[in-house]
């Protein structure tokens, strides 16, 4: 009797263990199936927006047809490149954080989420700190390749050391001062400071945390952008650099 009640429970302990299995499974392949997709649906907007816009470059500024963009999402602000990465989308900003962390730039619900500019910030009367946000996906896309500028071989070539950006009223440049992976924390997604000097402690922070030294002098008179994205669960990775030159954007037919 006692066997055969152990044989019983040994056929039900296996029997819910092998359902278990089937269930970790599903859920694995349906969550990796989504991850997918979204990717996917990614890429297929990506592509969708490079062949709908003018998007031109040269020495100066980065010239992009804003009002294409527009027209698609309102809440478009502008467009950002940083050179030697993947990053070269179109950024948009709406009255959180948050939405942009799960929906794309047609507004879809979709966890790729898309380039977004902080709330606070206003990208044509600029704080102390504009910040700009993405997430980190495993293919790339987004800001997944922001951890290219750690390396060396990105340090070295000094054209990289500029990011182009374009809005509706102007072309900016800005040159990278400081790049970092820290644990996640909010000092340095400060966008205001209450004095030059609370203002100057925290640019001779941000610069000393880089991994690469940028001989880039910084004064309380400068306006800084921040990229930031994850760097595995409980990090993130960095990107500070200085405003250096800005031009009007006569190009765009509304500003």
């Amino acid at each position: 009797m006692v066997m055969k009640l152990n044989y019983l429970l040994n056929k039900l302990i296996f029997f819910m263990g092998f359902v278990i299995c089937i269930i970790i499974f599903c859920f694995c392949f349906q969550v990796t199936y989504a991850w997918y997709q979204d990717n996917k649906k990614t890429e297929n907007l990506t592509e969708d927006i490079y062949n709908s816009v003018s998007l031109e470059e040269d020495t100066d500024h980065l010239d992009v047809d804003l009002s294409t963009l527009i027209n698609q999402n309102s809440d478009t602000k502008g467009w950002l490149k940083v050179e030697n990465t993947n990053i070269n989308y179109p950024f948009v900003q709406t009255s959180n954080n948050d939405y942009y962390l799960t929906h794309s730039f047609d507004k879809t619900s979709n966890e790729a989420g898309w380039v977004f500019l902080d709330f606070r910030n206003d990208i044509n009367n600029l704080s102390e700190n504009t910040i700009i946000y993405a997430h980190d996906r495993l293919d790339k896309s987004m800001f997944g390749s922001l951890e290219n500028t750690l390396s060396q071989d990105w340090y070295n070539n000094t054209n990289n050391h500029i990011i182009k950006m374009a809005t509706e009223k102007y072309h900016y440049e800005w040159q990278v001062f400081s790049t970092y992976v820290i644990d996640t924390e909010t000092y340095y997604i400060q966008t205001t400071f209450n004095t030059k000097e609370e203002y100057l402690d925290f640019l001779v922070t941000i610069k000393s945390r880089s991994q690469n030294q940028y001989d880039v002098d910084l004064s309380t008179d400068d306006k800084i952008l921040t990229l930031s994205t994850c760097h595995g669960d409980y990090q993130k990775m960095v990107l500070h650099a200085k405003l250096i030159k800005v031009t009007k954007n006569t190009s765009f037919s509304n500003s």
